[in-house]
This record gives C-alpha cells, sequence and structure tokens, in this order.
C-alpha cells in the first residue's frame, strides 16, 4: 500500500488493499518496509519499521473498538494462529489482541511480534497458539474484546492468621 501522510494515517483514511488470508479478508495497512508512525499518550511520537506485513481483519472489533490487528508472516502454508494479548507498556492491564498469521512456529511468531517494537518492551502479556478453523471460530465469536489468555496478576495475599479457639469449656 501506499504509505499514508501523517494526516492520513491519523484519521485511517487512506487505501488499504485487501489480502485473502484463508476466506477472511485483511485490509493491509503497512507492507515490510513501510514506517508506521504514532503518538504516545503523553504526545511523544514515535515511528517503526515494518518488518512483516501488517493490517486488520475487516469486519471484526477489538477492545479499542477497532479492528483486529494482524502480522502477517512468511509461511504461508501454516494451519496455526499465534493470538497475543497485548499490554500496554505499564503492564498492568489489557490492551488489545494482536494476531500473528503465517508463521512456522510460536518462537517465530513471537520474534515476529517483538520485531516491531522497542527491545525492553512488556507488552507481550500472553501468546496462544491455535488451528486456523478454532481462531476464525474466536473472530466470528465477539470475544476478541477480551483476553485469550492473560490474566492481571493479583497483589501478594497477605497471609490470614485464624483466631485461636479456646480449649476452655
Amino acid at each position: 500500500p501506499q504509505e499514508p501522510t501523517e494526516n492520513q494515517a491519523a484519521v485511517g483514511n487512506y487505501r488499504k488493499p485487501p489480502v485473502k488470508w484463508q476466506d477472511r479478508t485483511i485490509r493491509l495497512e503497512n507492507a515490510p518496509g513501510q514506517v508506521m508512525r504514532g503518538t504516545e499518550a503523553s504526545g511523544k511520537p514515535w515511528s517503526r519499521t515494518m518488518k512483516a506485513a501488517y493490517g486488520y481483519f475487516s469486519e471484526t472489533e477489538d477492545s479499542t473498538g477497532e479492528e483486529v490487528d494482524v502480522f502477517i508472516g512468511p509461511d504461508k502454508y501454516s494451519q496455526t494462529v499465534y493470538v497475543i494479548d497485548q499490554l500496554p507498556p505499564d503492564g498492568k492491564q489489557y490492551d488489545e489482541p494482536k494476531i500473528v498469521v503465517a508463521s512456522a512456529s510460536e518462537e517465530a511468531a513471537r520474534k515476529l511480534y517483538l520485531s516491531h517494537y522497542p527491545k525492553d518492551w512488556k507488552g507481550l502479556g500472553a501468546l496462544t497458539a491455535m488451528p486456523a478453523e478454532k481462531f476464525k471460530a474466536w473472530l466470528d465469536s465477539h470475544q476478541t474484546k477480551k483476553p485469550m489468555a492473560w490474566k492481571p496478576q493479583s497483589p501478594k495475599a497477605k497471609p490470614t492468621v485464624e483466631p485461636r479457639r479456646s480449649t476452655r469449656r
């Protein structure tokens, strides 16, 4: 796809060619080598050079109210899909799912995902592998607004001390 201007990218108003994966349509936002740009909540701009094709599954919705994002790896024959429960930089709550398709292994999917973020990125909350057919059922189930596997860590529970019972009657 053509690299959008900053204003086009901000509002999503640019051509996103469709790509078929299985029987689903992925709208391609970035091709490998393109630069994706954005602004953090703090106002700090960021950019990254895409190592893989990146887009979203049409007619889906994730926890942010946007479509479900997907990285497309090089193994077009892979029948396994990897769902990443992404966390924000503080790692304290669930953000959104990031999907990796066309990846030869879980390790390759993890590396592909992490190659798009800073080296100290803490946003990979959990990674779940599943057959493509099961993934498509999940995508259709509208469960995409909840984490697949990530659970918040509970604060350390304080040990409870039971009161002593009197032995006198």
